[in-house]
């Protein structure tokens, strides 16, 4: 069972970007406030053995057979929901590219790429993407938003500019879900600019997105 519009409280781009998810909303929500919850626990690790344990419950939990109950609200929520959806594989590789920002991983241009791999195209895949747009498209998001969230200018401009490769592999967007086409917008805007993008969500963004809404 999917929950309400309101069971997942998100910040206010993602919580705009689920208010055009339609009948899918409630899905969206938690698939975001997923996304949510890993990337908590790479800010809050420090040893990275601790992090990968985390991880690994994630993974644990939503390949459960259907039924089991594991006491976490949203873990729960979303595993009901996979048994519906199908998007157990999409989830998963979203804890894959979560942990290349794992103090002890690899780092560097393959621990980008598959970071962005995993955590934007599985993202996008489960919320209803096709592969081939989701695996460009949702990387050059993931590239994007890291850009924002690092102090690293080096990190920040390596990102940028694997963002940029990565958008300029995207297909047509037409059929995509429209809050990802919307989302998408403003990514490219971004990225052409070579502007990351601020660490909290502003009014001019809040605007080119209702703009988005309308061309999208």
């Amino acid at each position: 069972m999917t929950a309400g519009p309101d069971a997942w409280p998100l910040p206010p781009l993602y919580g705009l970007l689920a208010a055009y998810g339609g009948a899918d909303r409630g899905w969206m929500e938690m698939v975001l406030q997923y996304d949510l919850r890993l990337a908590a626990v790479i800010r809050s690790t420090r040893e990275d053995v601790l992090g990968r344990i985390k991880m690994t419950w994630w993974h644990e939990a939503l390949s459960a057979e259907a039924g089991t109950r594991t006491g976490e609200p949203l873990a729960d929520a979303l595993t009901s929901a996979l048994h519906q959806r199908g998007k157990g594989e999409a989830l998963i590789a979203m804890i894959d590219g979560w942990e290349e920002m794992l103090p002890a991983s690899e780092g560097g241009e393959t621990g980008l790429r598959t970071y962005a791999e995993g955590r934007g195209g599985g993202l996008f895949r489960a919320l209803d993407a096709s592969d081939q747009w989701a695996a460009a498209s949702g990387a050059a998001w993931a590239l994007w938003d890291l850009a924002g969230q690092v102090d690293d200018a080096v990190l920040r401009d390596q990102a940028m500019d694997m963002g940029r490769e990565a958008l300029s592999t995207s297909t047509d967007a037409a059929g995509q879900p429209k809050a990802l086409r919307m989302l998408m917008q403003l990514v490219r805007r971004d990225l052409q600019r070579g502007s990351a993008p601020p660490r909290r969500f502003t009014a001019g963004q809040y605007l080119r997105l209702l703009r988005a809404s309308l061309t999208a």
